[in-house]
């Protein structure tokens, strides 16, 4: 069961990639699939406690996120903004949802921005390269990617995403 738990995850990733590169859009049934999916396999591979409290404290995260982003859309725009679909995507919005169950706090800020300037780099390089490309950018997607990279190698080398070893490591030093 853990393995075919582990390639259906591989496999919507891989899709949900697609359909942003592809579309710059995604199927809404993916977001509740993959977070179903993610969740079952965190929850047996860590505790429900510690899931469950990474959750909410990532959400409160994104929320406060989001709230500091329409404040200074808002303020820069001399109005009321709606930065979901005027700025992010829903679809990316709510894959960022997704990946709130999938790390402890401390990893999943540095997993998001990490992301966010790898996958801007490659954006901005592909429109160096070819000019009529789409301006929406596949945030999702290219986030999709890389967690997909990263989770695969954390089956491989049994790393847990909310063990703060990077963290720890820091401290010590």
């Amino acid at each position: 069961m853990e393995m075919l738990v582990f390639l259906l995850i591989c496999m919507f990733l891989i899709y949900l990639s697609y359909q942003d590169f592809r579309y710059r859009a995604i199927s809404w049934w993916l977001i509740p699939v993959l977070f179903l999916l993610l969740a079952y396999n965190n929850v047996q591979n860590t505790s429900f406690e510690l899931v469950y409290h990474n959750l909410a404290f990532n959400f409160i995260f994104i929320l406060i996120q989001t709230g500091l982003l329409f404040i200074y859309f808002s303020i820069k725009n001399r109005g009321f903004i709606n930065i979901i679909n005027n700025y992010i995507g829903i679809g990316d919005f709510l894959f960022f949802m997704v990946l709130t169950i999938c790390f402890s706090v401390f990893n999943y800020v540095v997993f998001q921005v990490v992301s966010f300037i790898i996958v801007a780099m490659f954006f901005w390089i592909f429109r160096l390269l070819k000019k009529d490309l789409d301006p929406l950018i596949p945030l999702a997607g290219g986030m999709s990617l890389l967690y997909l990279l990263m989770f695969i190698i954390a089956r491989i080398y049994k790393i847990n995403f909310f063990e703060d070893l990077l963290l720890s490591m820091l401290i010590k030093t």
